[in-house]
């Protein structure tokens, strides 16, 4: 093993089993993530709205929107298909904390929107009634 001349920056990040590739495998380690990602995307049209297809300017535009969480609107389908609401944000936001919500409860936050599941409103890195939702045309 060769060491760095004296003052010389050692890369640290190629010690052995730190690669990233050997740390996160989201097959592996979040299959059902994985599912509901790939269920989405084939709900959404799979590859039919990919980078192909816009590149050659085939693709329709798209059926949802990015938008601030409104402040009241929100319902959602309960077990027996009832739709229950409409009820505030801050409402929402309380029963989110205290975990009511499965990823699979359809939802939406304005009555001229599509029922989604949470998970398709609230999609990774998104933290659920905060800032932004995803809206779907119905």
């Amino acid at each position: 093993q060769e060491a760095a001349p004296p003052g010389a920056y050692a890369d640290e990040s190629e010690v052995e089993g730190f690669y990233a590739e050997d740390l996160w495998d989201a097959a592996q380690w979040a299959p059902r993530a994985v599912a509901v990602a790939s269920k989405a995307e084939s709900l959404a049209g799979g590859d039919s709205e990919g980078p192909r297809s816009r590149q050659q300017g085939h693709a329709s535009p798209p059926n949802y929107l990015i938008a601030q969480c409104p402040e009241t609107g929100w319902q959602y389908v309960d077990p027996t298909g009832k739709i229950q609401g409409p009820f505030n944000l801050e409402k929402m936001r309380l029963w989110h904390r205290h975990r009511f919500f499965y990823p699979e409860l359809p939802m939406r936050c304005n009555a001229a929107d599509a029922f989604k599941s949470f998970i398709e409103l609230f999609p990774g890195g998104t933290e659920p009634f905060r800032d932004q939702v995803v809206r779907y045309k119905p």
